[in-house]
């Protein structure tokens, strides 16, 4: 190969290994910022003491770079969850009442939605919630109260003669549900005659009704299918 070209891929090679140390060093903690970290786990320890945190690093924000105001924290208790540390200029919130009180949110709205329907029973299913909560004690009724809200869930009714409200009426339960609450509402409702489990849900339900809104006040998009397979638009860009 020409000595010229050696040169050249040399030296651009080079001018690559350079440029990557330097977007590295920028996405990466500093010692301070490494420290200042595994400090909100001893916070996390002294709140909560029925369970024990060990540091599990930096978050990643969304260009890939290690995060000085998210720490992801390890649970002795919830080995399998996803636990956060975040920090704003407020102070240090902890997603960490979201997996706590899980099923007292789910038994919550179980009850919620059992209020608004004649059903035999009704199960719920919390998903992707980021709650971001002060870190201290707090109780589940006072968590339910001013964090949760019906946003990231899925409502499994049952009723067993399979007779539930037609598209129409419940088009309008659910516009009223999302007024009464007053907040940004992301839901589906699923319509069974028998017992189920949130994976199987949408192959054994009569129906169901998924509910998207992005700002409060305003469902951007409200739509049903059926188990036969007809799918019906409800709403668009409704406001109130």
């Amino acid at each position: 190969m020409d000595t010229r070209r050696i040169n050249s891929i040399t030296l651009a090679a080079g001018i690559i290994m350079c440029s990557l140390v330097v977007l590295l060093s920028g996405c990466l903690l500093n010692k301070e910022e490494y420290n200042e970290q595994k400090s909100w786990v001893d916070l996390m320890n002294d709140t909560f003491t029925d369970d024990h945190f060990e540091y599990g690093g930096p978050a990643f924000n969304t260009i890939g770079a290690q995060s000085s105001y998210c720490a992801v924290i390890k649970s002795e208790k919830y080995p399998q969850e996803e636990i956060n540390v975040f920090k704003d200029e407020n102070g240090l919130y902890t997603n960490y009442y979201d997996i706590l009180y899980k099923s007292e949110s789910e038994e919550y709205f179980s009850d919620y939605f059992s209020g608004k329907f004649k059903c035999d029973g009704c199960d719920v299913n919390i998903f992707n919630w980021q709650k971001e909560t002060p870190i201290r004690i707090m109780s589940a009724e006072e968590y339910i109260k001013d964090y949760v809200d019906l946003n990231g869930v899925d409502v499994i009714i049952y009723r067993k003669d399979g007779v539930f409200p037609d598209k129409n009426d419940m088009k309008d339960i659910l516009i009223n549900i999302c007024k009464e609450r007053d907040e940004v509402c992301y839901f589906t409702l699923y319509c069974c005659k028998e017992k189920t489990t949130i994976e199987n849900v949408k192959n054994t339900c009569e129906c169901y009704f998924h509910v998207s809104m992005e700002t409060e006040n305003s469902i951007k998009h409200m739509d049903c299918k059926y188990k036969e397979g007809k799918e019906y638009d409800l709403l668009w860009d409704y406001s109130w």
